[in-house]
């Protein structure tokens, strides 16, 4: 290649590495990138069990050691509260998010009311930002913007309890057929979550016919936080909170900028060398 061909090709590279490097510190979150992998809806039933996600040889996205206390305080140890998460994608016409979350927990506390303050219990939160922009979503956006969610074992034997932290006429968001949650327990200290959702550019209170629900599409970021309360000693108070998100994601309650990045991963196999250049680009 002459000289000057070369060039060209050298800053052509240097440009679009700048590219890449500057979107993502523009879009960034906080807290470590969580990578969705790409699921086929057929292989996964939403039950409670995570078989499978092993038979199909899905991947574990994230472990506790992946997380941090968003309250600011220390880790519980891992005889005290371990987890293992699974999140996943799937192409249109499905076009759902998909999760399973298992957790070991040395004490189980789910004696919260239907009616009570719920995240006063173990639970699941998640934050959803589908458009990636960031911003509070409490303060007159009503979670039309982004929107948090919660999941949670209903005091009545197999029940899920599905809610959203915000203007009660947005509950139609974790409602069949957009958002379906299964729970199982066995033995303490292991209990499970798993589920499928539609996610919302926009959410509005006159429900789903006059709000725009978001396409999932390969390579896209959006903003995703998963955090589990852990509730054990201390009546309807959170010992620890790990989070994806960490201590510095400690507004995402409020604030959808503190989400995590979530980068949808392609359908199409990546061969392991070329998938280390594509995690690298993100890092």
């Amino acid at each position: 290649m002459p000289v000057f061909e070369m060039k060209k090709a050298v800053a052509l590279l240097l440009a679009l590495a700048f590219m890449v490097w500057f979107s993502r510190l523009a879009s960034a979150h906080v807290g470590t990138t969580i990578y969705v992998q790409n699921v086929d809806p057929g292989a996964i039933t939403i039950d409670g069990l995570n078989d499978d996600w092993l038979s199909a040889g899905y991947e574990v996205t994230f472990t506790q050691d992946d997380m941090e206390d968003v309250l600011g305080g220390e880790m519980q140890p891992l005889d005290d509260f371990s987890c293992v998460g699974y999140c996943g994608w799937s192409l249109p016409p499905d076009n759902m998010l998909y999760w399973f979350i298992g957790v070991t927990d040395d004490i189980h506390n789910a004696d919260t009311p239907s009616d009570g303050a719920r995240y006063r219990d173990d639970c699941i939160a998640m934050g959803i930002d589908a458009d990636h922009s960031g911003g509070n979503y409490r303060q007159g956006t009503h979670g039309e913007q982004a929107q948090e969610l919660g999941f949670l074992p209903d005091p009545s034997p197999g029940l899920v309890q599905c809610y959203h932290w915000g203007d009660p006429a947005l509950q139609w968001i974790v409602r069949e057929p957009y958002c379906y949650v299964a729970f199982y327990i066995d033995d303490l200290p292991n209990y499970n979550f798993e589920g499928k959702m539609a996610i919302w550019d926009r959410a509005d209170v006159a429900g789903p016919e006059a709000s725009q629900r978001h396409i999932l599409t390969a390579g896209e970021t959006i903003g995703w936080v998963i955090c589990i309360d852990d509730v054990d000693e201390r009546p309807d108070t959170r010992d620890c909170q790990p989070g994806l998100q960490g201590s510095e994601g400690g507004r995402s309650w409020t604030d959808a900028s503190q989400f995590n990045d979530a980068v949808l991963l392609s359908p199409t196999p990546v061969e392991p060398s070329t998938w280390g250049g594509i995690k690298a680009l993100f890092e």
